[in-house]
């Protein structure tokens, strides 16, 4: 956004058409896996706030994060691999995608990872992030569950 703003130039149409356009519905979708890592460490902000707040117990952050997590795990290829995101190697090569339009930039990289961090902080708050569940499991189920997982960094296996 940034770029655009300062370039006069659409400077992410390339990328929209070249590299978002042919990774979408893949776990090449930096995008998506990037968009819901963040969306994940917001929601572990704001459960840590409850914890120390509200008098949140670890057993209730456990079973937000697995709904999460298991969310995830039922969601489309890229949308589900957002534990990429936690190696910086993945923001840059999103922010290299995004510059050049180029799907598979050559090594290596440049470090245009700020590129991504264009919107003020707190432009988009978590409230008003769509959410669309795909999953036929009752989400009420889910939060109920007395199954109760920690959060990790990782996908299950």
């Amino acid at each position: 956004m940034g770029f655009e703003v300062s370039a006069g130039t659409p400077v992410f149409k390339l990328y929209r058409q070249a590299v978002y356009r042919h990774t979408r519905g893949t776990e090449h979708a930096l995008e998506e896996a990037i968009a819901n890592y963040v969306a994940r460490e917001r929601v572990c902000q704001l459960v840590d706030g409850w914890v120390r707040h509200r008098g949140w117990k670890k057993e209730h952050v456990d079973i937000v994060l697995g709904f999460i997590d298991d969310l995830y795990e039922r969601s489309p290829p890229g949308y589900r691999h957002w534990y990429l995101a936690v190696k910086p190697m993945t923001w840059r090569r999103l922010a290299v995608q995004a510059i050049s339009g180029d799907a598979e930039p050559q090594e290596p990289l440049r470090p245009l990872e700020p590129a991504l961090q264009s919107l003020p902080d707190g432009l988009i708050e978590l409230p008003q992030v769509p959410v669309r569940i795909v999953a036929e499991d009752a989400l009420a189920d889910r939060f109920t569950s007395s199954t109760h997982r920690p959060c990790r960094l990782g996908p299950r296996g």
